[in-house]
């Protein structure tokens, strides 16, 4: 008996301590704080406090938020979790810089072409020496970074065509219609024979006009 007392007890005082050993280094359960909302630096601070371990699983591409920011966690705040389990996060991420690409002496159709680039603004200057009808600067220059996805594109300003209005008193309805339906100038006549001959004509003889903006030229016979 004396024998079996000596060949137990030191078994059982060793499970003992065992289950002791345990007992005192058991992990203890915790709620999962609530990691969503903060940088990835707080949210480390804050997992080395509860004494649990944080990992990077995910990276998103949010412009909304800060680079670094907590967008999601597993497990979810509030649930059950023992001390050193690990909680994964994942992170935002600024998109990918755009560099400003080079649209000069490209047309408007060209540029209206890059889909990666919808905002586009056509600004028209007046600039003798630029070519028609395609882009001769812009604003940023090639090769900046973009900011804000948007991009000038400067062209050239049609110049407004200015004529001196002749004279046509004197002259038949004929001939002067002939010369206005040449030139595509619009005109109305108090007269339809086409023989008659101009009494009065506004705009006056001498006028500066713009093709643009002359709606009709009148005449009286």
């Amino acid at each position: 008996m004396k024998q079996f007392l000596f060949s137990v007890i030191p078994f059982a005082s060793f499970l003992l301590g065992h289950l002791l050993i345990w007992h005192i280094q058991k992990p203890k359960v915790i709620d999962c704080p609530s990691l969503i909302g903060l940088t990835l630096l707080d949210a480390f601070l804050k997992c080395s406090e509860c004494k649990i371990n944080i990992r990077l699983t995910k990276l998103i591409t949010d412009e909304q938020w800060p680079q670094n920011t907590i967008l999601s966690q597993y497990p979810k705040e509030q649930t059950p979790i023992k001390e050193q389990q690990t909680v994964h996060v994942s992170v935002s991420v600024p998109p990918p810089l755009q560099y400003t690409p080079t649209i000069v002496r490209k047309t408007i159709d060209e540029i209206k072409q890059l889909q990666e680039f919808p905002n586009i603004q056509i600004c028209t200057i007046a600039n003798k020496t630029a070519p028609d009808n395609s882009i001769f600067s812009q604003s940023p220059t090639p090769g900046n970074v973009l900011y804000n996805n948007t991009i000038k594109a400067y062209i050239k300003k049609k110049e407004e065509e200015l004529y001196i209005m002749p004279c046509c008193i004197g002259y038949s309805l004929k001939d002067v219609a002939e010369l206005f339906d040449l030139y595509a100038i619009p005109y109305t006549c108090t007269h339809t024979k086409p023989d008659a001959i101009i009494k009065d004509q506004t705009p006056i003889a001498g006028t500066v006009v713009s093709k643009n903006t002359l709606k009709m030229v009148y005449f009286d016979c």
